[in-house]
């Protein structure tokens, strides 16, 4: 069909004008050849897979852009195929082709986004590897090319259908906070079209509670503060406040939004310039006379933030808001003398004071603490008072409700009334709930009411129940009796409240009043077998009480315990992780790690039995080694050492993050670093990396440990360096998890250095320096190692001698040791003083000159650069005549490193943090080891630990030498180090997009066959192509590879017959397939080749049987009348006879073919490998038969 068809076609209506492709009706002169061609060559090399094939047809797309701007008004080549294209992109299965993709749609005007393509566009965003970021980087790129995508946005409608879009996708915790951050960020640039009302609000409400309450604790809250931040810019005008107050109570309490935080700062400000007295008092009212349209909780927190809004004044008897709260509250008032008061409004507003309370709690006293003063009594007369009547005809969701208010009131009334009122109506709730319980014949939601309040009311008394109720409670599970119609959830619940109610007795009464410790165990027992998880945290703490109180001390009692822990922990293992099952153990290892329960006999084997099983968890799950620790530190420094290795496995943890983890923890460093001012309550360091805090908890334990005159660090370096001497000399990469693991042992010698004694002392410097001497360490390793060292050799003068000795050994035996060992010689020369150190540097010099002469160059560079450093300490403090002698060296080595080569090198050395701003002694500290050494030693930021961590989790000086900050900040003001990589400008995404601009305009790229079709036919060349296929089908080439023994040359084989249509090939076990080195050398060849399997002792009837077909036979050996390969003219019917690889073809076959081949050569070796002989002759007979 040609143009002029189709175009008539278009104006006919036949077909769609608008996106009729590569038909320009404008211009006569231009033509769309070259469009085309790069549209199909696009479209086709994105179906490769591999990145470096698709980088240079990219270039091919901003040609494409281009013309679709420039053609806009015929439409010759619509926006509709650049969307086919970028559709591609953005789904391609490669990262860094879909990043490109996103980078540059970023760029292009709103006109491309229709509502389909932009829901593509948002789906691709939810892709966690987008976010990667380079270390140079503070933000990923992605970040900064959405916020221009979002800042062009915002001056259409473009930007309110994008949040429409994102609040219906559920988000990864990285890509939602990266969007809302840049959304937040160009808010506040000044917003001037985009409004958010009602439909955006509902979005972000969906987004809210789809999203924002389910991700880790520190991005969920980031996103939430985030958005909390960004919405008073959008949003400029409000008409619905009922719409406003469900947005915001979608926020999950005590997160984003939360009392006294900056983001409720910001709210009640927006809020006060958002809204108007008039409609505050209409919505207020609207709620008072309807209230079962919105939720109670909802209306608390926005009456709270009307009032921080300044819309509400309990003070100023003007404010008609105040007056109508307070009317409505009063109507509990005299509920006590109304024998017909409507229950359920009463309930809603007692609902509605609880959550008041629960806001205003702890705050200093005000207008709203005077407000809520006035009205708790009250709401706590009806509580008592319709106890009965709220307790009938209960649903299990209003009895949680229900309790709930109970437990609020009770909770935080004591801030709200004297404890003389208030005693006495918790005193009415307990009789109450008592005589409740006692006039109910069995246990159904009511009496589960009545037992729930007793329990909260216990509490808040600390007057436990008596004996002979717990008695007669036990004798019901024991009868089975009154719970027995009960089933489910009020089984569960009452199970639970039972055993709360039991540990309360336990807690306040004398043991003198206990039931015996052998019964109380027994129904313990009893409870884990018929009742939920959540009774095992309760059991878990009764046994805690029972061990504190060192109750259990006969034999049979400490079985019966061990038997009740085995029992509760067999109960949560295996089970969902969540909150419920985290508390429980928690309490149940707080019963193992506990100081009276470690004395008791076989106890220590009992608990390192399940402390092991926990490590083995905590390998994966890092949480297990936070509970663990937990209960660590409250053990006495005997106990602690009873558990060393639990200790040392805690102080080595950690394992190599995978990309992923390495992208959300670069997240969490961006939200510390940038954000956490906004909410200082909620983001604490040591929350964002739960590894780095195992390692600081355990690190705070073991300085707790150790002291000079326990002698306990002697045993953990032994533990330490027989960790290293398992992995001795094995090669490793910088960030390996063998780094890691060397990298925190020296971290942790380092904190037990200042406690050696002078025999451990001497083996820890022994085995550094053959450490130093056998292995190649990562640079963090090695000046850790040599830090420990100078340490070392500074407080040991008579250890000096084996530093020469090690100097010595280098010299001849590893001469590139002595760069390490001549650092090690600078630094303690500095540290000297007086003879000492003129006598140190005297004996030095000698071995640092010899090294200064020495083959490598690394090694003449470091040790000329000490020898002037040791030359001008002596001249400088002991005058020129202390050292004349070396005169001459010094000159010559000054001048070496002058010289152009050398001296960018010198400089790098000489401005090193290393030579220039360490000190072995004054940077002493947890700050250095732990973070500044990592940061400037190139190791990835997930092992960097703030001394912040360190001080949020307690950790206490003492009298020891171990600082928690370095005396000076030269350190920490230290920005570039020899051992840091070279910085990357922007990211890898960034080149690409570079590259792709170089790119322009080339005529040639790297393709790959289509094998769907033949290369370079179209149109009606496919149809003869087609019938030719059929033709050949009854001929061609077979490949007989029976005598082949080989996997990867048959592999091979295969893959070069597949690739040349050779009609099959031949071998004589057709399982071959399956072997690993054969498919590694096919590449998946087999699944498109006809192959047949003929053993060699069958293979000769096959030929003849084939050659009496037509075929002609012929074999690929030397033989006297062996034809040249070159000379050789195939039959279309050809079977070609491969011989094995070290025999070749058997004797006896030879006769049977009709010719022999052999490939013409010109070196000594006799033969080819037999793959690379099939190769060449299947392309000798493919290049006459196939390819033609």
């Amino acid at each position: 069909m040609n143009e002029e068809t189709v175009s008539n076609l278009a104006k006919s209506n036949f077909i769609k004008a608008e996106i009729t492709p590569f038909i320009c009706n404008q211009s006569h002169t231009f033509s769309l050849d070259c469009v085309k061609e790069k549209f199909f060559l696009v479209y086709e090399v994105l179906e490769e897979k591999q990145e470096h094939l698709i980088t240079p047809v990219l270039s091919h797309i901003v040609d494409l852009v281009k013309v679709n701007k420039t053609h806009k008004v015929c439409g010759c080549f619509s926006i509709v195929w650049l969307q086919c294209i970028f559709e591609k992109v953005l789904l391609h299965e490669n990262n860094h082709v879909a990043k490109w993709g996103v980078l540059y749609v970023c760029r292009l005007d709103d006109t491309i986004f229709t509502d389909e393509f932009l829901e593509l566009f948002v789906k691709v965003l939810n892709n966690n590897f987008l976010y990667e970021c380079q270390l140079d980087e503070d933000s990923p790129s992605i970040v900064r090319e959405l916020s221009q995508f979002l800042r062009c946005a915002e001056k259409s409608d473009l930007l309110n259908r994008f949040i429409k879009k994102i609040s219906n996708i559920a988000w990864g915790p990285v890509a939602i906070f990266y969007i809302i951050h840049a959304l937040r960020t160009i808010s506040e640039e000044g917003i001037q079209h985009s409004s958010w009302q009602a439909t955006e609000l509902s979005a972000v409400k969906s987004l809210v509670e789809t999203n924002l309450s389910m991700h880790s604790h520190i991005l969920r809250t980031a996103s939430q503060i985030e958005l909390l931040r960004a919405i008073p810019n959008y949003v400029r005008q409000m008409d619905d406040l009922s719409l406003l107050a469900n947005v915001l109570a979608a926020f999950p309490p005590g997160e984003g939004l939360t009392r006294g935080t900056v983001p409720w700062n910001i709210i009640t400000a927006w809020l006060e310039k958002l809204l108007d007295k008039n409609n505050v008092e209409t919505f207020v009212l609207n709620v008072a006379n309807t209230i079962s349209e919105i939720n109670p909780k909802t209306f608390a927190i926005i009456v709270y933030l009307l009032y921080n809004a300044n819309f509400i004044s309990f003070s100023n008897k003007l404010c008609n808001t105040a007056a109508l709260l307070n009317n409505w509250l009063s109507f509990l008032h005299g509920i006590i003398l109304r024998p017909y008061a409507n229950v359920t409004s009463s309930m809603y507003v007692v609902e509605f004071m609880s959550h008041l309370l629960d806001l205003s709690a702890k705050n200093p006293a005000d207008d709203m603490t005077n407000f809520i003063s006035s009205h708790i009594p009250s709401s706590f007369d009806f509580l008592i008072k319709y106890m009965k009547n709220i307790s009938e005809e209960l649903t299990y969701e209003d009895y949680v409700r229900y309790t709930g208010i109970v437990h609020l009131h009770i909770v935080n009334a004591p801030f709200y009334m004297s404890t003389e009122h208030l005693k006495a109506r918790i005193e009415a709730l307990k009789h109450g709930s008592m005589h409740l319980i006692n006039h109910l014949p069995s246990v159904n939601l009511q009496y589960l009411y009545g037992l729930h309040v007793l329990y909260l009311s216990q509490s808040a008394l600390a007057s436990p129940v008596t004996k002979d109720f717990l008695t007669k409670h036990l004798a019901m599970q024991t009868m089975d009796t009154d719970i027995s119609t009960a089933k489910g959830k009020i089984a569960s619940e009452y199970y639970l409240l039972f055993l709360k109610l039991m540990r309360h007795y336990l807690e306040n009464s004398s043991m003198s009043s206990w039931l015996p410790i052998a019964t109380i165990l027994s129904n313990l027992q009893r409870f884990l077998e018929v009742g939920p998880l959540e009774n095992v945290s309760e059991i878990a703490k009764i046994l805690t009480i029972l061990i504190d109180n060192k109750a259990v001390s006969d034999t049979s009692d400490r079985e019966m315990l061990e038997n009740t822990f085995n029992l509760g922990f067999k109960c949560i293992i295996g089970v969902k992780k969540n909150n419920v099952f985290w508390m429980a153990l928690e309490n149940l290892v707080g019963v193992i790690i506990n100081n009276n329960f470690l004395i008791l006999l076989n106890a220590v084997q009992f608990a390192k039995g399940y402390i092991a099983k926990l490590l083995d968890e905590g390998d994966n799950t890092p949480r297990f080694k936070r509970v663990i620790l937990s209960k660590m530190k409250d053990l006495d420094v005997c106990n602690l050492m009873k558990l060393k290795n639990p200790l040392g496995n805690c102080f080595l943890h950690g394992s190599v993050y995978r990309r992923d983890k390495k992208i959300e923890n670069h997240a969490h460093l961006f939200i510390v670093k940038h954000l956490g001012l906004y909410y200082p309550k909620h983001i604490f360091a040591m929350d964002y990396n739960n590894d780095a805090a195992i390692r600081a908890e355990a690190i705070i334990l073991l300085h707790r440990i150790i002291h000079p005159e326990l002698n306990y660090a002697t045993t953990f370096v032994q533990l330490i360096l027989d960790a290293l001497e398992k992995n001795k000399t094995k090669r490793y990469f910088n960030d390996s998890f063998l780094h890691k693991l060397k990298h925190r042992t020296m971290q942790a010698l380092l904190i037990l250095e200042p406690v050696l004694n002078e025999e451990s002392a001497f083996l820890l410097q022994k085995k550094l320096c053959d450490f130093i001497f056998s292995e190649s360490n990562q640079s963090s390793v090695r000046i850790m190692q040599e830090w420990l060292l100078i340490r070392i050799f500074v407080r040991n003068s008579h250890l000096h001698d084996q530093l020469w000795s090690f100097f010595v050994k280098s010299i001849k035996q590893r001469p590139r040791c002595t760069i390490s060992v001549a650092s090690i010689v600078y630094h303690v020369a500095k540290l000297l003083s007086n003879e000492n150190q003129k006598d140190f540097i005297h004996t030095a010099l000698p071995y640092v000159a010899q090294c200064c002469l020495g083959h490598q160059f690394n090694v003449r560079l470091y040790n000329q650069f000490i020898l002037t450093q040791l030359y001008e300490l002596m001249k400088t403090t002991y005058g020129d005549d202390s050292i004349s002698e070396y005169k001459g060296i010094y000159q010559a080595a000054v001048i070496v490193l002058q010289q152009e080569v050398l001296t960018k090198n010198s400089i790098k050395i000489q401005d090193d943090f290393y030579f220039s701003q360490f000190h072995p002694i004054l940077d002493y500290s947890l700050q250095t080891i732990y973070y500044e050494l990592p940061r400037l030693t190139n190791v990835s930021c997930d092992e960097w630990i703030s001394p912040e961590v360190f001080k949020d989790l307690m950790f206490v000086q003492n009298n020891g030498t171990l600082k928690l900050y370095n005396a000076n900040s030269f350190l920490g003001e230290t920005k570039s180090s020899v051992y840091l990589p070279k910085p990357i400008t922007g990211d890898a995404q960034a080149e690409s997009l570079k590259n792709i601009e170089t790119l322009m305009g080339l005529c040639d790229i790297q393709k790959k066959i289509d094998p769907s079709k033949p290369v370079n036919l179209c149109g009606e060349a496919t149809s003869e192509f087609m019938l030719l296929q059929d033709t050949q089908s009854q001929e061609g080439l077979i490949v007989v590879a029976s005598f082949i023994d080989r996997p990867p040359n048959l592999g091979g084989i295969a893959r070069t017959c597949e690739i040349f249509g050779v009609k099959a090939l031949v071998v004589a076990n057709a399982d071959c397939v399956k072997d690993k080195e054969f498919q590694f050398l096919s590449v998946s060849a087999d699944k498109w080749l006809n192959m047949l399997q003929v053993k060699p002792h069958e293979l000769q009837k096959f030929l003849l049987d084939r050659k009496d077909a037509g075929w002609s036979l012929i074999g690929v050996e030397q033989t006297v009348n062996s034809i040249n390969l070159k000379t050789m003219q195939f039959k279309k019917k050809t079977i070609l006879v491969l011989g094995n690889e070290k025999d070749g073809i058997p004797s006896n076959f030879i006769p049977l073919f009709d010719k022999c081949v052999e490939i013409p050569q010109m070196g000594v070796t006799r033969s080819l490998n037999v793959h690379v002989t099939a190769a060449i002759c299947i392309w000798q007979y493919a290049s006459q038969h196939v390819l033609k």
